[in-house]
């Protein structure tokens, strides 16, 4: 049952408890809500109103409504306690999760359904249904008497669930739940999970659509309500840029080479790089936006007060609440690669188009414009659209896409291009230059110039070619990601992946940096992984690089790491590195390659300094 209690401080709304019972009634733990101005706060309690579960896993809890079931053969299985009390008050055999969308109950709880006939029924949303879907996998596994599907009303809103419905519409939903049969197959680039059958084709004649105009955050470049891509590489300033059009959107102001403003609007930014305190606060400042109206999403929440980075396209019903609650019309994800869930392999076409697909449907759905951030990939020549990072699919799921690169005519300037234009004509490049504005880097627009992505990219190209190897790109590429502190090591290898580094690659540059690894988290808990970061000294912005972060017209390749004397912890880390290229030979070490080129070597080729019985191949796997 739930309860409401007296108010944690004045002028907040009362906190409802909802008692979690198991089958036979006895109290298990307390799940505590309270609803406010600035949105909702949950938290969990023990029976004795200590705060937390006191070592349960929530996985583990039971479902709510579990010690209210008879011994009807049919149960209705709903997400969250809100909604399994309103089936329970009129009388309908419900069980509600505790654990949240993101989570999913585990086979103990779960096992009280065994033998009976159970409905499924989603919070209208991806992630609901995603909820539901896992959930149809436990229950098949343990052996329920049938599974089946209940599909919302097709004009309902987003998020709707059991608790919005009247008892009307109750029972007619439940009277149309369609048998689930277990599918195997792949949603998302996710594991295999059930998937509802189909219950037949929408089907929209044309002459009932009322046509529409294409509405425009910056005409000819972000469209409202699509997908947008900016790719570029690493130093050009593209965050920057980001925060400039973020800065205009929230005031009001102009887009560049533009006369007309728009009222002032909300913005979301999901930034994986860049800190809000000492980067991106002061270049909205800079910039001259209104940060009241600029939100960072930093963290999804769980039931049980844990954290956790925003995963795209899971945590969209968290993004979209976002959105609507801030009247956003633009959002900022910066970058791509940081934010698709680690399920999903980029590089595949299927994957991402069905990542990108929802993340678009958001877009349209709240009518904001998504601009997604993306770094280029290594490889030279070709279309412009085939070179950003990852699969094509990417650009292939975005109705606009722009690329940056420095102009052919003046290295201290960069270009902005569209490489991609499906809903207008292509608009005209436009330059600018990154300038120092009280010590943080700015955008500085510039006019009209005829360079286009493809000039931009092939002059890239040329430099490549010339007066770089992929060694050298790669260390720019390693120094970049770890430029702002430590990252860990399967998340700074995607994110030179994405760049078109490859592992061995990488590899290497990671020794000509002298890349520090180190194991962190406490032995057999979650969360335990490596970490790399540069030496110590060396964890600024590489040079060419504004006090603000911008970047000068120095090329990244500039930087020179000087010897330093940090050695690693090496106690483990293989199975963070797919593809380990030890160095046995000391002469080799100290070679043309320019590795290690001031540690000294014990015979057998292992740095002098390491742990007893470190081998080279310890070295080359961390």
């Amino acid at each position: 049952m739930s309860s409401p209690s007296n108010p944690l401080s004045a002028g907040q709304a009362q906190a409802t408890r909802h008692s979690i019972r198991d089958a036979s009634g006895a109290l298990v733990a307390l799940h505590c809500r309270q609803d406010g101005p600035d949105g909702k706060r949950m938290w969990w309690e023990q029976p004795d109103g200590k705060s937390g579960l006191g070592g349960l896993s929530i996985a583990d809890l039971p479902l709510h409504g579990i010690d209210r079931l008879t011994g009807s053969p049919t149960v209705i299985l709903v997400e969250g306690e809100k909604a399994a009390e309103a089936l329970l008050s009129i009388g309908v055999q419900a069980v509600g999760t505790v654990t949240g969308a993101s989570g999913t109950p585990g086979a103990i709880p779960l096992a009280e359904l065994t033998g009976r006939s159970v409905s499924l029924w989603a919070d209208n949303d991806a992630v609901g249904r995603s909820h539901m879907q896992r959930i149809a996998a436990v229950l098949e596994r343990i052996g329920v008497g049938s599974l089946q599907w209940i599909e919302p009303p097709a004009d309902v809103p987003s998020g709707w669930d059991a608790a919005d419905a009247d008892p009307e519409t109750i029972a007619q939903l439940i009277s149309k739940a369609r048998p689930l049969p277990v599918v195997a197959g792949r949603i998302g680039g996710m594991v295999a999970v059930p998937i509802p059958a189909s219950i037949g084709a929408r089907i929209v004649r044309l002459a009932d659509v009322t046509p529409e105009r294409v509405r425009w955050l910056w005409p000819g470049r972000i469209p409202l309500g699509k997908l947008t891509i900016l790719d570029g590489d690493p130093g050009l300033g593209k965050s920057t840029i980001s925060v400039d059009l973020a800065a205009r959107v929230s005031t009001g102001r102009p887009m560049p080479g533009e006369t007309t403003g728009s009222p002032p609007a909300g913005v979301v930014l999901l930034s994986a790089e860049d800190g809000l305190a000492d980067t991106i606060r002061p270049r909205l400042d800079a910039a001259a936006a209104d940060p009241s109206r600029v939100v960072a999403l930093t963290a999804i929440v769980s039931a049980d007060g844990i954290e956790s980075m925003p995963s795209l396209p899971g945590d969209l019903a968290e993004l979209e609440g976002t959105i609507r609650a801030n009247d956003a019309t633009l959002v900022v994800v910066d970058v791509l690669m940081a934010y698709l869930d680690g399920a999903i392999n980029a590089h595949r076409d299927q994957d991402v188009r069905g990542a990108l697909a929802q993340l678009a449907a958001t877009a349209e759905r709240t009518g904001a414009a998504i601009l997604v951030l993306r770094h280029l990939n290594k490889s030279t020549g070709g279309p412009a659209v085939y070179r950003g990072g990852g699969s094509i699919g990417i650009i292939g799921a975005a109705r606009s896409a722009l690329v940056v690169g420095r102009d052919p005519d003046d290295e201290s300037r960069m270009v902005l291009a569209v490489t991609k234009a499906n809903l207008a004509s292509i608009a005209p490049s436009l330059t600018y230059r990154i300038v120092d504005r009280d010590g943080v880097g700015s955008i500085e627009w510039g006019g009209v110039t005829t360079h286009s992505a493809g000039e931009l990219l092939a002059v890239r190209s040329d430099a490549t070619d010339d007066e770089r190897t992929a060694l050298d790109d790669a260390k720019d590429v390693l120094a970049e990601i770890l430029s702002n502190g430590p990252v860990g090591a399967k998340e700074a290898r995607a994110e030179a992946r994405s760049a078109g580094v490859a592992d061995r690659t990488v590899d290497r540059a990671k020794v000509g940096l002298r890349v520090v690894a180190r194991k962190v988290g406490r032995p057999g808990e979650t969360g335990q992984r490596w970490e790399w970061s540069l030496p110590e000294g060396r964890q600024e912005t590489p040079n060419g690089a504004m006090p603000g972060g911008g970047r000068a017209s120095t090329p990244l390749g500039a930087l020179r790491v000087a010897p330093d004397p940090v050695q690693p912890d090496l106690a483990g880390g293989p199975d963070d590195h797919p593809s380990a290229e030890p160095t046995r030979n000391p002469e080799r070490a100290h070679g043309a390659d320019g590795l290690f080129p001031s540690v000294p070597w014990r015979d057998g080729g292992v740095p002098i300094g390491e742990p007893a019985g470190t081998t080279s191949d310890d070295w080359g796997a961390i």
